[in-house]
């Protein structure tokens, strides 16, 4: 797929089917274009594939 991982985060809980939970990703280090909002970002969710 190709990129840089720049974090991971997870949920409190074992998600269900139509449950949902925000993750926060702090980025303190981010470049700044990820700052500025020039760069595109990707989420990958459940990228374990379980």
């Amino acid at each position: 797929m190709g990129g840089t991982l720049l974090d991971q985060g997870v949920t409190v809980k074992t998600l269900y089917p139509a449950e949902a939970e925000d993750v926060a990703l702090p980025l303190p280090d981010a470049p700044e274009s990820v700052l500025d909002g020039t760069s595109t970002i990707w989420v990958v969710v459940d990228g374990s594939g379980a």
